[in-house]
């Protein structure tokens, strides 16, 4: 066969569609005939190409299980490595946590004492506020009867200015009309 008929033959091949069902007969087919091929043969070439193919099978399960073990046990090194590390990372949290549990409960403490200390100052304003409030209604008080007693000392003083005033016009006004007269 040359190359332009294989061609031809590989695109019939791919050109033609066959059925799923009549693949899976195809099959059986092959396999009854290569049993009875098989069963025509020489028992021990039989025997020995079925042991042949068995030690095969054996050696390349073999193969199989000795690349799972070692998956497995690369997997059981890989997940105690990553345990290892989850461990100390735990570890490292529970110890942050104690640490913060610690900084919030001085935290609170201060907290606590400054809320103390806030209203303690607050009432210590109101009573302060409260006692300037009475003090300054106190010294109005006082300023306002010291300002009535010195504006009455003060008219009284006036007064008596003004009728001294006039008793020195007066004595002065005679005096004057005294030396006229002379």
């Amino acid at each position: 066969m040359n190359k332009k008929q294989g061609h031809k033959l590989l695109s019939t091949a791919a050109g033609v569609k066959i059925k799923p069902g009549k693949v899976a007969i195809w099959e059986a087919q092959f396999h009854k005939l290569q049993d009875e091929k098989r069963s025509l043969q020489d028992p021990l070439r039989r025997l020995e190409h079925e042991l042949k193919q068995s030690m095969e099978a054996n050696h390349r399960l073999e193969q199989e299980n000795d690349m799972l073990v070692q998956h497995l046990t690369q997997s059981q090194v890989d997940m105690r490595h990553q345990l290892d590390e989850l461990e100390k990372r735990n570890m490292e949290l529970k110890r942050d946590l104690t640490k913060m549990t610690s900084s919030y409960e001085e935290v609170a403490e201060v907290n606590g004492a400054l809320s103390a200390e806030i209203l303690r100052t607050k009432n210590l304003y109101h009573t302060s506020i409260m006692e300037g409030d009475d003090e300054r209604a106190r010294h109005k008080l006082t300023i306002q009867v010291e300002a009535n007693c010195k504006a009455q000392e003060y008219e009284h003083e006036c007064g008596n200015l003004r009728d001294k005033l006039k008793n020195y016009d007066a004595g002065v006004l005679t005096q004057l009309k005294a030396r006229l007269n002379r």
